[in-house]
């Protein structure tokens, strides 16, 4: 197991890297910074995308309703470092 300060976590929602499963499936573990949930092998999912998966997460989880988790997701992501590096473009 890693430990906390070389610790990969997802480019875009955070979530910690920890297991196999974590990764998409067929991933390079190595040269892939997205879970899962973000993307798959063959890159990141689009802006869009993921904000519409982060926001249904946030209303299944937080109990959020629909505008107010689109709001947050959007937040979350815009300060994401693939939005800021570039490798995630906003499709606004």
């Amino acid at each position: 197991m890693q430990d906390q300060q070389s610790q990969k976590s997802c480019i875009v929602c955070g979530m910690p890297l920890l297991k196999d499963e974590d990764y998409p499936e067929g991933a390079d573990q190595n040269s892939t910074d997205w879970c899962k949930h973000c993307g798959s092998k063959d890159g990141l999912k689009s802006y869009s995308e993921a904000v519409t998966g982060m926001s249904g997460f946030m209303q299944h989880t937080q109990g959020m309703s629909e505008e107010e988790a689109q709001k947050a997701a959007k937040q979350v992501i815009d300060n994401c470092p693939a939005v800021k590096s570039g490798r995630m473009k906003k499709d606004e």
